[in-house]
């Protein structure tokens, strides 16, 4: 644009100030751009720092539920080992005749009622462990094995002093009486 009339010194004078307006107009647009930006950055490194706290969290827990089901797995296991004892001491008090093998009866019946007795101490610590844990699936779930376990103790033990008093004993292992 030439500078040679007034007029066209007005229009470049207009055009100028029209500029310099339209800049400063870019220039708020653009901070409050930027400002919206940085909010938004703000928040979402605030959902991203909360977002992986919580996941640490949840990998806690499962951590933590994950050693209490194998707690609950090895009991499990173990009260399969039982059963399997109790089924073969069954199979050798159905044919017990002698004193010796009545004897040998007695002896895997306390065994049986001792290993059952940590069971359900163990069955028990795992369903407090459980429920102080809030997991209370699990808490209750331990707590019916213990009842269980705790049922078929007593059967054993039961059986136990009848085989015991067929030798003229009653104590564990087949003892002489107190």
């Amino acid at each position: 644009m030439s500078l040679g009339t007034r007029k066209s010194i007005e229009r470049a004078a207009r055009a100028t100030t029209e500029a310099a307006g339209a800049q400063q107009r870019v220039s708020a647009a653009l901070g409050a751009l930027i400002a919206a930006i940085t909010a938004a950055r703000d928040r979402h490194e605030a959902t991203a720092a909360a977002l992986a706290a919580r996941g640490d969290e949840i990998r806690g827990r499962a951590e933590q539920l994950g050693a209490l089901f194998q707690r609950f797995a090895a009991l499990g296991e173990e009260g399969r080992r039982i059963n399997q004892l109790v089924q073969d001491t069954a199979a050798r008090q159905r044919e017990a005749a002698a004193p010796e093998q009545i004897a040998a009866v007695v002896a895997a019946l306390d065994e049986v009622e001792g290993r059952m007795a940590r069971l359900a101490d163990e069955a028990r610590a795992l369903a407090q462990a459980a429920s102080a844990a809030g997991i209370v699936d699990l808490a209750e779930q331990a707590d019916g094995m213990r009842q269980q376990v705790t049922a078929m103790r007593n059967k054993v033990g039961l059986l136990r002093k009848g085989m015991a008093a067929r030798l003229g004993t009653t104590g564990p292992g087949g003892g002489a009486p107190g």
